[in-house]
Formats: structure tokens, C-alpha cells, sequence
């Protein structure tokens, strides 16, 4: 579940922070709209899955600088991090957990 859980952190975190002149703007936004809610319908143990791997990225991207002295940290944008950030805390969330959306209980 852990290699899975990375993947989908990071297609996310592509589709979520992507810019023109990538992929048709519209056509991202599609995907990243139909992504979240096939999300939505997972697990409690997916979304702890998915929670460490955002908390594994965000901290690999903020991390100190290397021996060469590089850290991605300066590249990163305030919508990934925000992104990243709610993955790890669980609040990307709260839209999708009430009784209206998800119809019952998929912990």
C-alpha cells in the first residue's frame, strides 16, 4: 500500500500544482477533480497511507541542504505545499467526510 500510496501523492501533487504550457489546463483540472473524488471513497488505512506519503514528500522536499548545498525547498510553491500539507494532516478531507457525500461509512 506504501509504493501505491506514493504514487498517488505524487500524480496529485503533479495535477494539483501544474501550470501552463503543461497539460491543457482544463483537462488537469478534470482529472484532478475525478481523482479526488475516486479518493474520497477510500479507507481509513489509505488515507493513513496516503498521509505519510505526503508527510514523506513534503519533508524530502523541505529537508536541509545536501553536501552540494542544494534543497529543493526554495522551488517548492505555496500550492504544493498547501497541497502536500493537507494530505498530511488530513484535512483534504473535510469537503468529502459527511453523511451527504460519502453515504456511509467507508472506515
Amino acid at each position: 500500500m506504501k509504493t501505491l500510496a506514493n504514487a498517488v501523492v505524487y500524480l496529485m501533487e503533479l495535477l494539483t500544482t501544474a501550470e501552463e504550457p503543461g497539460i491543457d489546463y482544463q483537462a488537469y483540472g478534470d482529472i484532478t477533480n475525478d481523482m479526488w473524488f475516486e479518493l474520497a471513497k477510500s479507507s481509513t488505512a489509505e488515507r493513513d497511507a496516503l498521509a505519510k506519503a505526503a508527510a514523506a514528500r513534503l519533508g524530502d522536499l523541505l529537508r536541509e541542504p545536501d553536501e552540494h548545498g542544494y534543497m529543493p525547498r526554495a522551488l517548492v510553491t505555496p500550492i504544493q505545499r498547501e497541497f502536500l500539507q493537507s494530505l498530511a494532516d488530513g484535512s483534504a478531507w473535510h469537503e468529502f467526510d459527511h453523511e451527504d457525500f460519502r453515504g456511509e461509512d467507508q472506515t
